[in-house]
């Protein structure tokens, strides 16, 4: 006689489903990890003045903020940009995960509600100021390299909490 013991392919079929399950929703790898990279990048961004890309601010301008607010960088005269565009929990931040996909950023009716013209979106799209770009500096292969990364680690980490999980390794 043969007996045949099916519960460890009962066992792979729930693991497969949980694995499933788990990969079908994104939100919680957007929340945790993508989130904070590119908030970490867009800090970069300002940090480095777009990589060197951005030109100086007009010499006047330049003088008058040195008195009035010393040592802030260019697009962060008081540093509500740069808030808006890298704390999610900021007013003025755009962030929504969903399970496929996420959107980062900042509104730009918060600021046109709060400084009227002078809302950054001026910058971004270079009305009678130079252009600086923030947010497209983010998509280029290193950003694209890094999630890719970030996701592979916590899929890694899913795998793992699955299996241990369903198979019940201590």
């Amino acid at each position: 006689m043969i007996t045949i013991d099916d519960s460890g392919i009962t066992q792979l079929g729930v693991f497969v489903s949980e694995l499933e399950r788990r990969f079908s929703d994104l939100t919680p790898f957007w929340n945790d990890f993508a989130a904070e990279l590119l908030a970490e990048q867009t800090r970069e961004v300002f940090a480095t003045e777009g990589h060197g890309t951005w030109d100086p601010l007009d010499p006047a301008y330049a003088a008058a903020k040195a008195e009035t607010h010393p040592g802030r960088g260019v697009l962060q005269r008081t540093g509500t940009y740069l808030a808006a565009a890298t704390e999610v929990a900021h007013p003025g931040n755009v962030f929504v995960a969903t399970p496929t996909e996420m959107t980062f950023g900042v509104d730009a009716a918060y600021f046109v509600s709060q400084f009227g013209e002078n809302y950054p979106e001026r910058h971004e799209l270079g009305l009678g100021v130079s252009e600086r770009v923030v947010f497209g500096l983010l998509v280029d292969a290193e950003v694209d390299t890094a999630i890719a990364h970030l996701l592979e680690q916590w899929s890694s980490d899913e795998i793992v909490a699955t299996e241990n999980e369903v198979f019940q390794h201590e």
